[in-house]
């Protein structure tokens, strides 16, 4: 589906949706949104434009290369973005952005909360008039989600924190929090995939941002070089908080790991001293089980008893021992 912004003959823009193959491009057009192109779209595309266009395997290349190049006068950009989920983070995808001098092309195959904003925000918002104005408000719109992302991983961490040292686990004796300790592990995991994925879609958008300052012409720029600077800041600042949040969460996470051990050896500890306990007892009930003739005892007339009370005998002062030594 190919989406079409133009001015009309007020000079406000206006949206034309689903744009066929008669589409005309004129001097009023500033932006061509495609999502989720086929074959034969892509080739309109490409005869609009005057250059080849990336498909879906060529924006999945890794190499900076075939990520960001000139063909021509025109700027072609791809972005890793997170795509629209009401879920779990999903892993980026990339976007397309063809800049050409009065015309924007943006090329993906999956819906982004930033291009959703764009569509609503365009026809109202009088400012969003160019090429070089939709490009820079969408990176702003990008950048303000990978904020917001950032933002809502750090209050979650902070929840994992809390969780670890200023509201202690369940105090269980000698049994395990196994249950706990394995939920905050996972939790921080996920936190981990979520920062990691954030911090390769800021990482990308330097990229693109760079290159655009570097290889937009001054007219081509629209008067947006403060934005620019903004932009570089922001992104900056992102990236180091994003470091920032690895670095605490490989804490949190170091910490669960202690802890776990603590656990793991409170376990241990519970079954040490049950053979501490069991052992005397265990002892001697192996000595006069033995089926030898010559065993005395085995012809006392109270031996059985007397066995029995040296058994209890013998864990009691098991336990009175360990409870001396504050073991248990």
């Amino acid at each position: 589906m190919i989406t079409m912004y133009r001015l009309d003959e007020n000079g406000k823009a206006a949206a034309l949706a689903n744009a066929g193959p008669g589409i005309e491009i004129d001097s009023r057009t500033f932006w061509l949104d495609s999502l989720n192109p086929g074959a034969d779209e892509l080739e309109r595309l490409r005869g609009i434009m005057g250059i080849d266009i990336p498909d879906k395997q060529d924006m999945a290349e890794i190499e900076l290369s075939n990520r960001l190049y000139k063909d021509g006068d025109a700027l072609i950009m791809i972005a890793s973005l997170i795509p629209k989920s009401a879920g779990r983070m999903p892993p980026p995808h990339p976007a397309t952005f063809i800049f050409t001098k009065d015309l924007l092309l943006t090329v993906r195959f999956c819906e982004f909360f930033s291009f959703e904003r764009m569509a609503a925000e365009t026809p109202r918002d009088p400012q969003i008039a160019s090429a070089s104005a939709v490009f820079f408000r969408l990176l702003e719109e990008m950048v303000s989600d990978r904020a917001d992302g950032l933002e809502s991983s750090m209050r979650r961490l902070e929840e994992l924190t809390a969780r670890l040292f200023m509201e202690p686990l369940p105090d269980r004796g000698l049994t395990s929090n196994s249950e706990e300790l394995a939920a905050v592990l996972r939790g921080i995991g996920d936190l981990g995939v979520e920062v990691s994925i954030i911090r390769e879609s800021i990482a990308s958008l330097q990229r693109v941002l760079n290159f655009a300052r570097a290889h937009l012409p001054d007219d081509r720029k629209g008067g947006m070089t403060g934005v620019m600077d903004s932009l570089k800041n922001d992104l900056t600042a992102l990236s180091d908080e994003a470091a920032f949040f690895m670095s605490k969460l490989s804490f949190n996470l170091d910490a669960t790991l202690g802890l776990i051990n603590i656990d793991e050896t409170r376990v241990i500890r519970l079954l040490s001293i049950v053979t501490l306990v069991l052992s005397p007892p265990l002892l001697i009930a192996g000595i006069y089980g033995m089926n030898f003739q010559n065993m005395p005892e085995l012809a006392w007339d109270w031996g059985y008893f007397a066995a029995l009370a040296l058994m209890a005998l013998a864990s009691i002062a098991g336990v009175w021992h360990l409870r001396r030594r504050k073991w248990l």
